[in-house]
């Protein structure tokens, strides 16, 4: 409405764990005098459930809601106004308002395709014969209350297996594993204290593998008994050095299993979703593949490990969740504001998201990182330009170093590239595009039709600069190994050779030697460079009961 310059919900912070005083204010900013009937504020926590299942042929939608908040209050105004509607004045405004958490145990802020938790003030300004004004502002939920000091948390496990392999009628030397867990619940960020004894008295090498998998079970409760829905993820994974035949092998887990930030154990607290870990310890054979299992139910925690009577205590932050697990896999579209092309060169801008929720974690630099992490690194590593130097001006240009990147009307330069604007120099496999023009990746060019194949080569107008050449158009000098072509004429006699590292200013035809061919593509057109990249992919069941 135009005479509302600001409408916004401030909270005095954006995390909260049950049993809190939720406080926050609202900001109205009016440029003029106008009737409001009240303000009302609404605190709501819900966990949704949605996915498609297909029955008798048909796909359906099944979904179902829980709420574990749900409080409401009225800042200005009366819930049910009687007489005359009061006048807001015009000016700056601003309405605090306050709830309390419940004590009951809360599910932790969760986003994932299949269901979602989430906390949220809602106020709508009510104002006569007009369509109310609404904002939302979403806020974190720790979770519930698990601390690693209780004391079933603190009980060790121990492990152990003995498997004699055998070879047609011929039984080989056993293989043993023993192991102990030093406790059970963990905080993101702290290491899995696990240890190992292997005893290989086979004629075989093998390894010890130890994988912590993520498991989410979705629920909704319709029809007769329901549906389902399992998904599993791969948390993190290790595989020891090989354990000779006949030795004997001990490890310590020490910091070599530092749990990633991800949502924490929910069981018994959400009765739409459950969320669960387990560390699966196998041993491999070299020829027969895994086995001796062992499986240890991991707690991820909420309150991390304090050493007793200790004047040191863990320094506690908070983070979003990995992007490799449930949790940090999905963006609901509601947090993510769309971008609007300005006229601007950043084809692909950084994704602005209003909101994503956090988790406990101790800080460890073997976290991984996250995605907002790792953009803002990328955001540092590459600028993008208009008509602006570079590093070193040269004629009018620049020059990007070592993991630069450029882009200069909409030219682009990759890694380790090297540009000179008037005087254009390639570098080692960098990349530029010209007017449209594409140089691929290790120093291939083409422009208006002109090809500079791999390795530096170029052809211009059918002349050629042949490997690690380099020109320059009214004086031109070529390079060490350079051989060049103007005009396409293939002839050498009558013409200049120059050598290594000679240098040459064209008045008339000449082809320079040197090894070069006269005229012509040199090398291919652009290199390429894959990069291999390990996804997780969620095993997904779905059934119906």
């Amino acid at each position: 409405m135009d005479y509302i310059r600001e409408f916004d919900i401030r909270l005095g912070k954006e995390m909260y764990y049950a049993g809190e005083l939720l406080q926050g204010q609202v900001i109205l900013n009016t440029v003029e005098n106008f009737k409001l009937r009240a303000i009302r504020v609404v605190v709501r926590g819900k966990a949704h459930a949605e996915w498609k299942v297909v029955v008798s042929g048909d796909r359906r939608t099944v979904k179902d809601d829980q709420y574990f908040v749900d409080d409401r209050t009225t800042i200005w105004g009366k819930d049910k106004p009687e007489g005359n509607v009061p006048i807001l004045p015009r000016g700056n405004h601003t309405f605090p308002f306050r709830f309390q958490l419940p004590e009951s145990s809360l599910p932790c802020s969760f986003e994932s395709k299949s269901g979602t938790i989430r906390y949220y003030i809602k106020v709508t300004v009510d104002i006569p014969y007009a369509s109310p004004p609404q904002g939302m502002k979403y806020f974190t939920i720790i979770g519930p209350h698990i601390d690693c000091m209780d004391e079933q948390y603190l009980k060790p496990m121990v492990g152990q297996d003995k498997r004699a392999l055998c070879c047609l009628c011929c039984k080989r030397g056993p293989v043993s594993l023993r192991t102990q867990l030093e406790r059970t619940a963990y905080v993101c960020g702290e290491s899995i204290k696990l240890k190992a004894d292997i005893d290989n008295q086979s004629e075989q090498d093998i390894r010890l593998r130890l994988k912590l998998v993520q498991y989410v079970e979705y629920f909704i409760d319709r029809g007769v008994l329901g549906v389902s829905k399992d998904i599993q993820h791969p948390v993190l994974e290790y595989t020891g050095d090989p354990v000779a035949a006949g030795t004997r092998w001990k490890f310590d887990s020490s910091q070599s299993l530092v749990v990633p930030v991800m949502p924490p154990t929910l069981i018994g607290v959400c009765r739409l979703l459950q969320i669960y870990y387990v560390l699966k310890v196998n041993i491999v054979m070299s020829k027969a593949g895994e086995d001796l299992h062992m499986h240890f139910p991991i707690t991820i925690a909420t309150v991390p490990f304090r050493i007793p009577n200790s004047s040191h205590q863990p320094n506690i932050t908070y983070s979003q969740c990995c992007d490799h697990v449930e949790g940090g896999l999905y963006i609901g579209p509601e947090f993510q504001l769309g971008q609007v092309y300005d006229g601007g060169l950043d084809s692909s801008p950084e994704a602005v998201l209003l909101y994503r929720p956090v988790y406990v974690c101790i800080p460890n630099p073997k976290l991984s990182l996250t995605p907002a992490a790792r953009a803002r690194m990328a955001g540092d590593q590459q600028q993008q330009i208009h008509d602006t130097d570079i590093g070193e001006a040269l004629g009018g240009g620049g020059h990007i170093g070592r993991s630069g990147s450029m882009s200069v009307a909409g030219s682009h330069f990759g890694r380790s590239a090297s540009m000179s604007v008037h005087a254009v120099n390639i570098g080692r496999s960098g990349s530029m595009s010209v007017h449209g023009t594409n140089i691929g990746r290790s120093g291939s060019m083409s422009v208006h039709g002109t090809n500079i194949g791999r390795s530096g080569s170029m052809s211009v107008h059918g002349s050629n600069i042949g490997r690690s050449g380099s020109m320059s158009v009214h004086s031109t000098n070529i390079g060490r190994s350079g051989s060049m072509s103007v005009h396409a004429t293939p002839s050498s006699s009558g013409g200049a050779n120059i050598g290594r590292s000679g240098s040459m200013s064209v008045t008339a035809t000449h082809h320079i030697g040197g090894g070069g061919s006269g005229g012509g593509n040199v090398g291919s057109v652009s290199g390429k460079k894959s990069s291999k990249r390990v996804s997780h992919e969620p095993a997904e069941k779905t059934s119906t009961m």
